[in-house]
């Protein structure tokens, strides 16, 4: 069954944002944003005449709880695996 977007998912959905904007507001580093659109993870829907590349904010969103989930499961654990002698 399909879902309906509530009126906020709706406009979440088709804002979009620089990578600039991303920083300000969400505290991503532009340079992450960058490097996720240069690694393919990421896709610009737009890009102005000033070359300014746009993303959604959701795809923006979705890739950050991405990484932050990836990275809580990657953490080492804090046993040293280093044997005293």
């Amino acid at each position: 069954m399909r879902r309906t977007l509530t009126t906020t998912e709706a406009t979440l959905d088709r804002r979009v944002i620089t990578a600039r904007e991303a920083e300000s507001m969400l505290g991503i580093p532009a340079s992450s944003i960058r490097a996720w659109a240069s690694q393919q993870r990421l896709f610009a829907v737009s890009i102005d005449a000033d070359g300014s590349r746009w993303y959604l904010l959701a795809d923006v969103l979705a890739l950050r709880e991405m990484t932050r989930r990836r990275a809580r499961h990657a953490r080492p654990s804090r046993c040293s695996t280093a044997r005293s002698q």
